[in-house]
């Protein structure tokens, strides 16, 4: 997770988590509903584990079966807040659909909210790790 957070930070999730929200109250017509910066990393995670166990033939639901279901999928979250989670999820809001489409560039609504200062890191990295190698 720690090489995954140096690209997606906690700026990056903090949008999600508002676009998502937003999303959901939207759709519910009220304003209970919400998702923590823990839950969304939960639920990023659990898709993590779901790839790296090569669980892509088993359905979902099974990761939260008693007998079947693996540990760290069934004890982060219940199956229901999981499901809402990727029913309500949002990278953008959709309130501003047009006005994000009357932009230039395919990407355009992620300029706002996200934070692209992991290329820094990323390239500071690499100089401070003394590993850099220049070939000819």
């Amino acid at each position: 997770m720690s090489a995954w957070k140096f690209i997606i930070d906690a700026d990056i999730l903090k949008h999600i988590i508002k676009c998502t929200k937003t999303e959901a109250h939207r759709q519910l017509k009220d304003d209970k509903w919400s998702v923590s910066m823990v839950e969304l990393e939960a639920f990023i995670g659990i898709w993590y584990v779901r790839g790296a166990m090569v669980a892509k033939g088993i359905g979902l639901k099974s990761l939260w079966s008693k007998k079947w279901g693996f540990p760290l999928c069934k004890n982060p979250m219940l199956w229901e807040h999981f499901i809402d989670i990727m029913k309500y999820l949002r990278f953008y809001k959709k309130s501003i659909r047009t006005e994000r489409l009357n932009q230039t560039g395919s990407l355009s609504y992620l300029r706002s909210g996200i934070n692209l200062s992991w290329i820094h890191k990323l390239a500071w990295g690499i100089y401070q790790s003394g590993c850099t190698v220049i070939s000819e």
